[in-house]
């Protein structure tokens, strides 16, 4: 009984202090580009500059650090789980990812906060068993990057408590001063899309068959904004996108988007915004209009106007200050709990 307590007391003492740590479970890529992971680094980045203790979780010994995302994010805080380099209390919080559901077994006991980072709604039942939630993992709380998401989880699991914290965008998506070249800028989620796309157009239109296509898949992120900097139009394929970074941040290099629309439609999208299509065998066509267009300089000035107006938009956005007055909210909440919990300890304890 008095150990119990002086825990509660030690854990309720550190989130006083800001000394609980915040754990972020990252997939290992091995060096291959991905959203969700750029966004859990930002995330530790940015708690650790505002003096938290953030760390970025993994399982393998040989985990590969993301290089590409740059050289600020080096020196962030690693912890392996298998090297058994992960101690938590009742003051931590850890945050997993959707696709980590086999996990939620093993972490079962954590004594520490356990919240659902969902990046991705399209793997949330990827490796649940049927008919299982998270709540069934004693986790009541999921935390994720845009509207859209947040109400397709609150419709699947009613009884999970879901905030959003918008994704961050790094300053060297901006528009260029030079003109842009002929070139387009494709990426896709599937690499076959991108070659049927690329073989279908100059098949097509052997006109254009001068104009150059840039896949992006797999550059390191400032060679990618440079990259995309220099082309004069984007294309999206990607219908289990849970967000879509790919369309923004061709927005904010000034770049008019081509897309198919997904199965989930992102918050920012709207019909003016980009020139979408439910079908991908129309994208061929839209991309040989658009290319005419762009060559005589016909391109319609409200499709410029409507990208700016959203990228406007989404940079007012404070993803920093959003996590931040989270994080403090998530802690008062705790320190309710425990308080709670510490309380109903001492009552029922023996008296002398």
């Amino acid at each position: 009984m008095m150990e119990n307590i002086t825990q509660l007391k030690d854990a309720i003492t550190k989130i006083e202090n800001n000394q609980g740590e915040f754990y972020f479970l990252t997939i290992n890529t091995k060096g291959v580009q991905k959203a969700s992971v750029a966004m859990n680094y930002e995330l530790v980045r940015m708690l650790t500059q505002k003096g938290y203790t953030a760390h970025i979780m993994h399982q393998e010994e040989d985990y590969t650090e993301p290089d590409w995302l740059g050289e600020e994010y080096r020196g962030l805080s690693h912890k392996c789980i298998s090297r058994n380099e992960i101690q938590v209390s009742a003051s931590d919080t850890v945050f997993i990812p959707e696709i980590y559901g086999s996990v939620l077994e093993q972490i079962k006991t954590f004594p520490c906060e356990k919240i659902i980072f969902c990046q991705s709604y399209d793997y949330i039942f990827e490796t649940l068993q049927p008919g299982v939630t998270w709540t069934h993992y004693g986790i009541n709380r999921c935390l994720t990057t845009c509207e859209s998401q947040k109400a397709y989880i609150e419709s699947m699991m009613p009884s999970m408590s879901v905030e959003v914290i918008p994704f961050y965008f790094p300053e060297c998506f901006e528009q260029p001063k030079a003109p842009k070249p002929p070139v387009i800028a494709i990426h896709t989620r599937e690499a076959r899309d991108t070659s049927k796309i690329i073989k279908s157009f100059y098949v097509k239109y052997p006109q254009f068959r001068w104009i150059a296509f840039k896949d992006m898949r797999n550059l390191p992120r400032k060679k990618f904004a440079e990259a995309l900097q220099e082309t004069c139009v984007s294309v999206w394929v990607d219908d289990i996108s849970g967000f879509g970074t790919f369309p923004l941040e061709s927005m904010m290099v000034g770049n008019p988007v081509i897309g198919k629309l997904p199965n989930l439609k992102p918050d920012w999208l709207n019909e003016h915004n980009g020139i979408w299509t439910y079908e991908f065998n129309k994208i061929v066509d839209i991309i040989g209009a658009f290319i005419k267009n762009w060559l005589e300089d016909e391109v319609p000035v409200e499709l410029y106007e409507h990208t700016n107006n959203t990228v406007s938009t989404y940079r007012k956005l404070d993803t920093e200050q959003i996590l931040c007055d989270y994080v403090e909210k998530l802690n008062k909440e705790k320190l309710t709990a425990l308080n709670q919990a510490e309380n109903k300890l001492l009552e029922t304890e023996p008296q002398n």
